[in-house]
């Protein structure tokens, strides 16, 4: 099993620490599981959005390709100036 270590805003940690402990109880390891839950769901959403995204950008029609990382950094743009 994996271990991240992270640094958040003290608001966020105790919202976090008070939803979790919440919904998962006061038991060992309800910080991890909604921890587990929450980085499965963005990284869900985030998927899903990208693919999203892609399907809108149109095809290129001059005979060149454009790399991932190009498309990766034009999607990151995109979402940062729709969110």
């Amino acid at each position: 099993m994996g271990e991240i270590k992270v640094r958040v805003n003290d608001r966020i940690e105790m919202d976090f620490r008070k939803t979790a402990l919440s919904a998962f109880g006061y038991s060992k390891g309800a910080i991890s599981k909604a921890a587990e839950e929450a980085m499965a769901l963005w990284t869900s959403d985030k998927a899903r959005r990208t693919r999203k995204t892609r399907a809108k950008l149109p095809k290129l029609e001059l005979g060149f390709t454009v790399g991932d990382k190009v498309i990766d950094r034009i999607l990151d743009r995109v979402e940062q100036e729709v969110v």
